[in-house]
């Protein structure tokens, strides 16, 4: 059985941090999310849920390795199963990996330079473990050309 028996809750003061108080949790029946998806699941389900997120998370860090290192398109196509859909708002929409690839291949001309931080990731898998949702904010420093005009 797991259970949390104390939560520390934090307040920041001007930019620092300062514990505000501990609280403990062992009247209480319900934890959060902590009670949520481990209640009655197998062990190897629980673990397989894992898996999966630490791979999509791992995928996306591919990702920015493959942008952070010249747009390597053969490595970025890679990353795309052939039906796949690659969507900007800044550079249009490509469908397929032969696209996505003829894509990348250029975008190192207008991109010069690119460090991409893929940060707080938040992963549903469903319920079969067949699919999976998630969201990631994207900070990017980048060195890009204009076009002259």
């Amino acid at each position: 059985n797991f259970s949390v028996r104390y939560s520390i809750k934090f307040v920041t003061i001007r930019g620092r941090l300062r514990k505000e108080e501990v609280v403990d949790l062992r009247e209480q029946e319900q934890v959060g999310e902590f009670s949520g998806r481990r209640t009655g699941r197998p062990i190897e389900e629980r673990l397989a849920r894992l898996e999966d997120i630490e791979a999509i998370k791992s995928l996306k860090a591919r990702y920015a390795y493959y942008c952070d290192h010249g747009y390597d398109a053969d490595g970025m196509a890679s990353l795309f199963v052939e039906d796949s859909r690659w969507t900007s708002n800044s550079f249009g929409t490509y469908e397929g990996r032969v696209a996505i690839h003829k894509f990348q291949s250029k975008i190192s001309s207008s991109i010069l330079w690119a460090l991409h931080f893929m940060i707080c990731p938040v992963v549903d898998v469903s319920d079969d473990g067949e699919t999976a949702t998630g969201t990631f904010y994207l900070i990017e420093f980048a060195t890009v050309t204009r076009p002259v005009g």
